[in-house]
């Protein structure tokens, strides 16, 4: 746990109020809207329908996923050990830290569409829209950096998880399953 505390640290405070408006894109009632806006846009309204069963199903994975570990597993945060973070924005929380949930969140949204994109480019910028999510849980003190590493973890692969059979309607718009 040594080098969890040392990068939380140096991480912690950093840009904190710009951070406090990054981490709301990792709220479930922010991150829907953009999440349907972003691939209504990117494949269209029939695309969002086929679309919708597996994003949902993923999303809903992952959210067990995330809740039953934080239950079980109770670490506390950053703030409940560090006095210097009880001033940050997210010094106020005290337990549930591991995984993050909003990493999580944050990380699902960004894969699945980064996966919808239809550029390099723009999967790139939407996967760093994900990763600062990630990174504003710990620089307002709400998260360890470990948290944060795991739910970016989970939300990416269970986006990957969720699509992967899809590859064919992302790469080509097709209504053909990849197998």
């Amino acid at each position: 746990m040594g080098w969890d505390v040392s990068v939380t640290r140096a991480l912690a405070g950093l840009f904190a109020d710009w951070a406090q408006w990054v981490t709301h894109l990792g709220e479930p009632l922010v991150a829907l809207p953009l999440l349907v806006g972003g691939l209504v846009s990117l494949r269209g309204v029939a695309g969002l329908r086929r679309l919708t069963r597996p994003v949902l199903l993923g999303g809903l994975v992952l959210l067990a996923l995330v809740q039953g570990m934080k239950r079980s597993i109770d670490r506390p945060r950053p703030a409940a050990v560090l006095s210097e973070l009880q001033t940050l924005p997210g010094g106020h929380l005290r337990a549930h830290a591991f995984p993050s949930g909003h990493s999580a969140f944050g990380a699902y949204v960004a894969g699945v569409l980064a996966m919808a994109a239809t550029s390099a480019s723009l999967s790139a910028a939407v996967v760093g829209v994900g990763l600062a999510v990630g990174w504003s849980r710990v620089a307002i003190g709400a998260h360890w950096f470990g948290d944060v590493v795991v739910g970016l973890a989970l939300g990416f692969l269970l986006a990957f998880l969720a699509l992967r059979r899809h590859r064919g309607v992302l790469q080509d718009g097709s209504d053909e399953v990849s197998r």
